[in-house]
């Protein structure tokens, strides 16, 4: 199995899931959360076929926005207890 050779590109979709990994916890808390989700999906696709750099970038963007939705799901599971009692 070879792997493709490794460019020197930034894969963008990997910044973009890390810019908003970033923005999920400062100014758009489930948005940010989702598209960095998928945006770190898709660059570590892009990566494996194409050899561009940013998996770390791409994982840290992923870890972030799965972070804030694991947050965010706690928080809302807790505000919907407190409305029932």
């Amino acid at each position: 199995m070879q792997h493709p050779a490794r460019t020197s590109d930034l894969n963008p979709f990997a910044v973009a899931s890390l810019v908003f990994g970033i923005l999920g916890f400062v100014a758009l808390p489930f948005v940010g959360a989702v598209l960095a989700l998928g945006f770190g999906w898709v660059a570590r696709r892009q990566i494996a076929v194409t050899g561009d750099l940013g998996f770390g970038v791409a994982r840290a963007g992923s870890i972030l926005g799965g972070v804030w939705f694991i947050l965010a799901l706690i928080l809302w599971l807790f505000l919907v207890n407190a409305r029932q009692r």
